[in-house]
């Protein structure tokens, strides 16, 4: 029985952290971060994110990602 409850109590706090990081996800910072890292791997090219966001399955859809020639 106490097995039992020990999960409950995992999966309580599963669900409750999966929902905090949706609600307060950190789109700003993400999105400075990839293009960071795109344009460290790339250096010929210059990438800018301008829009990111946390869909519900925990998908992260860049939407309009440009790239350039600097």
């Amino acid at each position: 029985m106490k097995l039992l409850k020990y999960l409950g109590y995992l999966l309580y706090a599963a669900v409750v952290v999966s929902l905090l990081l949706w609600y307060k996800f950190p789109a700003d910072a993400f999105s400075t971060r990839i293009e960071k890292d795109l344009n460290t791997m790339t250096p010929a090219l210059q990438w800018v994110v301008e829009e990111i966001a946390l869909l519900p399955p925990f998908i992260v859809p860049q939407q309009f990602l440009f790239f350039s020639r600097p």
